[in-house]
């Protein structure tokens, strides 16, 4: 169930619409794949202001068991781990 749709932005800045598009892309596979479940709950564009400070969740999907965040990257190229199994 989807229980908040993102937030439509009007930036011009090409960066930030990249970062919409795989925002909005995620959303709507998020929203195939559980649009019509009724125990999971997905929350996209999530805003949480605390003493003054906003943080913002791409997407959030809750389940009874659990919840896991997703944070949509509109990044290209090659991904390298090192031996610690850094990034």
């Amino acid at each position: 169930m989807i229980v908040k749709e993102r937030e439509p932005s009007n930036s011009t800045d090409p960066r930030i619409q990249a970062g919409e598009n795989a925002e909005r892309q995620m959303a709507h596979y998020l929203k195939r794949a559980f649009g019509d479940t009724s125990d999971i709950y997905v929350f996209n564009d999530l805003r949480l202001l605390r003493r003054g400070e906003i943080a913002q969740i791409d997407h959030l999907v809750v389940h009874r068991w659990g919840f896991a965040i997703i944070e949509s990257k509109s990044v290209t190229g090659r991904i390298r781990v090192n031996d610690q199994l850094e990034f």
